[in-house]
């Protein structure tokens, strides 16, 4: 798991470096900012999906007959 952290790190680093030399400080700082608004965007509906799943499991909805008889 280290590993796997260090080498994203480092990626992510990389990219940042390569972004800032083709594109310029500015231009990185607004991708930087844009692409972290856009993942805590994405963790938020992740938890709403994962709130609406533990929910819909919790309710069993099966048929329920009644007597008309």
């Amino acid at each position: 798991m280290d590993r796997i952290f260090t080498l994203a790190a480092t990626a992510a680093a990389l990219t940042v470096v390569a972004i800032v030399l083709v594109f310029g400080p500015v231009v990185a700082a607004f991708v930087v900012a844009g692409s972290s608004f856009v993942l805590m965007i994405g963790l938020i509906a992740l938890s709403g999906v994962h709130a609406v799943e533990h929910w819909w499991r919790g309710h069993a909805f099966t048929l329920r007959r009644t007597k008309t008889h």
